[in-house]
């Protein structure tokens, strides 16, 4: 799944209250609104996002850069002239690579917490694979190691909470652990 996040706006209704930057960089606890959206979308393994963005747009390009420093892969569809939604919508789907994949779009002054599984299975009737990254599968092997936790117990609770919320496969390290364990 890929992301496309509006910000290109010129953001007239805050004008007053953001004069110096675009609308979706409003500082809200310290950090720029747009920050929260992708941590959210990483939180939900998002990782490759389009931000379409115009007024002010180097601002947004300067602090975001490639997504690095964020966990993601960022690229920035540039409005010269504003496109509205659909155009920019438009112009971002033309840098996606992997059109098969869904796209989630949402504007650049909206935070949401959605469970992007069970919004896709709910949508869509293709099987839903989650994938459990292995980044988190060697943490726990190294907590595991160092008598930390429980390696079963945070596997199988990891694994269920994937399946509760609607996947219909699940592509894990722990393939052949879970199906030891789940057989004794």
């Amino acid at each position: 799944m890929k992301a496309v996040i509006l910000a290109g706006g010129l953001g007239k209704r805050l004008r007053r209250a953001v004069r110096d930057r675009p609308k979706s960089m409003a500082l809200v606890l310290g950090k720029p609104f747009l920050e929260y959206q992708v941590e959210q979308l990483r939180k939900y393994h998002i990782i490759k996002i389009v931000l379409c963005v115009g007024y002010l747009a180097e601002q947004i390009k300067s602090y975001f850069k490639d997504g690095t420093k964020f966990g993601v892969d960022i690229r920035y569809g540039v409005e010269k002239e504003p496109l509205g939604r659909g155009g920019a919508i438009k112009q971002a789907y033309r840098m996606i690579s992997n059109k098969d994949l869904p796209v989630i779009a949402t504007n650049g002054d909206n935070l949401f917490d959605v469970d992007i599984i069970r919004l896709i299975k709910d949508n869509f009737s293709h099987p839903i694979a989650a994938y459990n990254v292995s980044g988190e599968f060697s943490m726990v092997k190294a907590a595991h190691e160092k008598g930390w936790l429980d390696e079963k117990a945070v596997a199988m609770e990891t694994l269920m909470s994937i399946k509760r919320a609607g996947a219909d496969i699940i592509l894990t390290y722990w393939a052949k652990d879970a199906a030891r364990w789940l057989s004794s």
